[in-house]
């Protein structure tokens, strides 16, 4: 699972924004000659290709929404065809903000609501869909996924793709909403849960990839796979094998047309690698049988073999313990709640009082950037003001003084630093008076912290203890089932996600 984000004023992660005809000069020349073109792109049609290329200038949300989906001047000679389109959103937001034929009507609306031009609009993701899933029953799990983010209040565009070579690499993308909708459109704030993930980013795409793992690994058992998910890596499942490297779309359509590629001669000796260890692994389990003989001969005491354990009680009472076992964090699952979060939930005064003091921080930030901007305006003309004078003669620095040939240089240079000191003075005023306000939101929002203290103090202690013997359960109950795997090996199974 991959993950980028989406700006109004810049790229997407993986997907190169900007003058993309021209990388590509070599092999489509109209479509790089017009990518060069400084006046609006329109369409245009490719004699040799029999392609229309369209060139109408989009925002950056807009031209990754069209490249997940195949739209626009991504639909020509994509190799992927998109198997499935869908717009999903929160149960209470408006009609507009859900259906395939209201994509492009959202980003717009996404994009408008905005006021920094560099502002982040949404997050991409992608995900491989297990092959032993329909197309429909992906498409099942994936909406599952989509409810991660839907009862947060964002919006997810989702596609399904599959390369017309290889049916088996069925992947889906999905571009996700940073602000969330509710029933009245857009929301006002979006900085404390998008500050929220950035700081966590590693703890956020760590849940992504375990709920998509649950998930996926729900729907495989639902209809009939053994085959499982763990989103791991072999080190952390303790599994002794070596991972290949992620081969793209590129490599795999040379090596299928008999090319040789880098990845492809490192991922050949890898599994070369693997199947040695394979092979010392079965001929360790032939010889068990004689090893344990011998020892019971010559008075070992032998091993017996374990009864064969089910694993569908384990499996049941494991999906509640994972419920019980994420009691102790925050709603979105993937830090570990503190006591200012158990607070701001028992207490509606304390969130609000957070909730404000935050917002001043913000002003405060911004008034103190105007302030150093209104400082070095003074600065540039009181620089001005000196270079005059140090080029002046004598003569003429006693004739400006006099005021009988004023310069007019120095008087604009005194003009401009009067203006800038007196806006200094202003941002000055209301930079003190913010910093008073917040300290006093701040005591306030202390006080607050303090007549709930003991309760949430209280609260959260049994949330950890609630969550604690649900991770020991939880261990006791995958140890269980590592035996079970270990002791009667089924084709396509591994052992279940950890907490």
């Amino acid at each position: 699972m991959a993950s980028a984000n989406v700006g109004a004023g810049g790229g997407s992660g993986n997907l190169p924004l900007h003058d993309r005809g021209a990388r590509q000069s070599r092999r489509r020349p109209i479509r790089a000659a017009f990518g060069r073109l400084s006046e609006p792109r329109t369409l245009s049609y490719d004699e040799r290709t029999g392609w229309t290329h369209d060139f109408t200038a989009k925002s950056p949300t807009l031209e990754a929404s069209d490249h997940i989906a195949r739209a626009g001047r991504h639909a020509e000679g994509s190799r992927q065809e998109v198997l499935f389109l869908g717009l999903y959103a929160p149960e209470n937001a408006p009609d507009w903000c859900r259906g395939a034929e209201n994509i492009e009507r959202y980003w717009n609306a996404a994009e408008a609501a905005e006021k920094r031009k560099d502002a982040q609009i949404a997050e991409r993701v992608i995900i491989a869909l297990p092959k032993e899933l329909t197309l429909e029953q992906s498409r099942w799990a994936l909406q599952d996924h989509i409810r991660e983010f839907t009862r947060q209040g964002r919006v997810v565009q989702v596609a399904i793709h599959s390369p017309e070579n290889d049916q088996r690499n069925l992947h889906a993308h999905m571009q996700i909403s940073l602000r969330g909708v509710d029933e009245s459109g857009f929301k006002a704030e979006k900085a404390r849960e998008q500050q929220e993930r950035y700081l966590y980013r590693s703890q956020y795409v760590e849940h992504l990839r375990e709920n998509w793992a649950r998930v996926a690994n729900r729907h495989l058992e639902r209809h009939g796979h053994e085959a499982s998910l763990d989103h791991r890596s072999y080190q952390r499942q303790g599994i002794d094998r070596e991972p290949t490297l992620h081969m793209g779309p590129g490599d795999a359509d040379r090596e299928r047309r008999g090319q040789r590629t880098e990845i492809g001669d490192h991922n050949r000796a890898v599994e070369e690698r693997n199947a040695r260890r394979q092979e010392q692994r079965e001929h360790a389990r032939e010889r068990a049988p004689a090893t344990a003989a011998h020892e019971k001969k010559h008075g070992g005491a032998g091993q017996e073999q374990p009864e064969e354990i089910d694993r569908r009680p384990l499996l049941a009472e494991r999906k509640k313990l994972v419920e019980r076992a994420l009691v102790d964090r925050v709603p979105s699952g993937w830090r570990r709640a503190e006591l200012a979060d158990v607070a701001r939930e028992l207490s509606p005064t304390y969130d609000r009082l957070i909730r404000h003091s935050n917002h001043l921080a913000g002003e405060i930030a911004k008034a103190e950037k105007a302030a150093n901007h209104a400082r070095l305006f003074v600065a540039r003309a009181e620089g001005t003001i000196e270079d005059r004078e140090r080029d002046m003669s004598a003569l003429r620095k006693l004739a400006h003084r006099s005021g009988i040939w004023p310069d007019n240089v120095i008087t604009e240079g005194e003009r401009d630093k009067a203006r800038g000191e007196r806006g200094l003075h202003k941002r000055q005023i209301k930079l003190g008076a913010m910093i008073g306000q917040k300290n006093v939101v701040d005591r306030r929002a202390e006080m607050a912290l303090n007549d709930v203290r003991e309760a949430a103090e209280r609260e959260m202690a049994a949330r950890r203890a609630l969550a604690d013997r649900a991770r020991t359960e939880l261990s006791e109950i995958d140890a269980k089932l590592d035996v079970a795997a270990r002791d009667a090996p089924k084709a396509g199974w591994r052992p279940r996600m950890r907490m």
